[in-house]
């Protein structure tokens, strides 16, 4: 069993969020049953000052396999190479991107701008990751970052 969703048209955000949530729960109890995944994504609209963002979820069982495993760090790309899970927030005059990267020293991130986004890769042996991520349009060349606990925050300013 494969589904995909894709909840790009706008509604009010509660009732968007709870019928959202009833939806993933019925898709993932039909996976965790019959095997196959499930990948849901979309967009939200909050508040008066018309605050979006963006969500993504995805989950893969097995049918017949008994039990599951957790993967701490982000998703498997290929290979021994994870991709961190990332958050970006498009605000009126930065856009904000946040990466986990648990476990990872500071010393191991190379942060890269590229034409129309920003490559986040390093790791050092057995433990490698690598993102590329699509910037709005307006995102400054220029950046600034930190890395605190496992979480490393760029902030690209609005040209």
């Amino acid at each position: 069993m494969s589904s995909k969703k894709d909840s790009s048209q706008e509604e009010p955000a509660v009732s968007g969020i709870l019928r959202g949530v009833s939806d993933l729960l019925e898709a993932i109890s039909e996976v965790v049953t019959e095997g196959g995944e499930v990948e849901r994504t979309g967009r939200f609209t909050i508040g008066k000052e018309r605050k979006s963002g963006i969500y993504g979820i995805h989950i893969s069982t097995q049918r017949g396999k008994s039990g599951f495993s957790t993967e701490t760090f982000g998703m498997k790309k290929g290979g021994s190479v994870r991709e961190p899970v990332v958050d970006i927030f498009d605000e009126e005059r930065e856009v904000l991107v946040i990466v986990e990267l648990p476990g990872i020293a500071e010393e191991e991130i190379t942060v890269k701008r590229e034409d129309e986004g920003v490559l986040i890769s390093g790791g050092r042996e057995g433990r490698r990751f690598e993102r590329r991520i699509d910037l709005p349009e307006g995102a400054s060349r220029n950046w600034t970052e930190s890395y605190r606990n496992g979480l490393l925050t760029i902030r690209f300013q609005k040209e």
